[in-house]
């Protein structure tokens, strides 16, 4: 008779198995979603760079940073039709230019209502200020979350300082490049979700394949153990009938013995009898 143990063996590596595949599934998709996330930030980073040292800045003039721009003016209307040629939606999904100055003003942004209006600099404002380039998620609670509807639910921000004439000054203006960061995922994500679907699928074909080969497997111990316990069974046998034997042996000489003492004729020869 099969014991539980034996016929629960192949399930149970079946189960073992398929956990151990699903756990490293899920952490394989964990690390990939955050190699797409950080790749992500790295290729927006790099964009806003090169929009604003390249496309933004040759553009601009000194006294176009003394102040804010007004909306209609010649100088503002050529900003905002280079950005919205150039930039926006252009190879890559940024969704907002903004240009500020020190104080929190904003001197230029392609939403004209934010042109002139001050907000308190933000701490990631302040380090671009200082010369750094600096990407955060967009703040939900920013004050000009208003004016930009529902851009500011997934947006990557990132802001540029602008280098003056004199190196060692601070910028005198930083651009603030807003970037969708779920469009964003699709063409620069695509290459990592591709390579970590097929591994997926890899590691799904090795748990289908290895299926068959547990199940053999566990037929072929099933079998073993069957033959173990059969021989086993013989082997207790042979010892019972060999034990049997050795018993046996003696008690009937002993009864021979026995019965021939019992014999008439020797019943009352005491020298037979010792």
């Amino acid at each position: 008779m099969r014991s539980p143990a034996r016929r629960t063996l192949v399930p149970r590596f079946a189960l073992t198995t398929l956990a151990a595949f699903v756990a490293v599934g899920v952490a394989l998709w964990w690390v990939l979603a955050a190699t797409i996330n950080e790749r992500i930030e790295s290729a927006s980073q790099e964009h806003a760079e090169f929009v604003t040292h390249s496309v933004i800045a040759p553009a601009l003039e000194e006294i176009d940073l003394d102040r804010p721009m007004r909306p209609g003016d010649p100088g503002y209307e050529s900003i905002r039709d280079l950005v919205i040629s150039h930039v926006l939606r252009v190879q890559f999904p940024v969704v907002r230019v903004t240009l500020w100055g020190p104080d929190g003003t904003v001197i230029f942004s392609d939403e004209s209502g934010l042109v002139g209006r001050r907000f308190p600099p933000t701490p990631a404002l302040r380090s671009a200020f200082g010369g750094r380039v600096v990407s955060v998620p967009a703040d939900r609670d920013r004050p000009q979350r208003a004016s930009e509807g529902r851009l500011a639910e997934a947006m990557l921000v990132t802001y540029v300082p602008l280098v003056g004439t004199t190196p060692a000054t601070d910028p005198p203006a930083v651009v603030e490049i807003d970037t969708d960061v779920a469009a964003a995922a699709v063409p620069v994500g695509r290459p990592f979700r591709l390579v970590g679907i097929a591994l997926l699928a890899g590691l799904a074909a090795i748990y289908v394949v290895q299926l068959p080969l547990v199940h053999r497997l566990g037929q072929t111990l099933r079998a073993q153990n069957e033959r173990l316990e059969a021989l086993l069974r013989q082997e207790r046998q042979t010892d019972l009938d060999i034990t049997s034997h050795e018993l046996r042996t003696p008690l009937t000489s002993i009864a021979g013995y026995a019965k021939t003492l019992l014999q008439p004729e020797f019943r009352d020869d005491a020298a037979t009898r010792e």
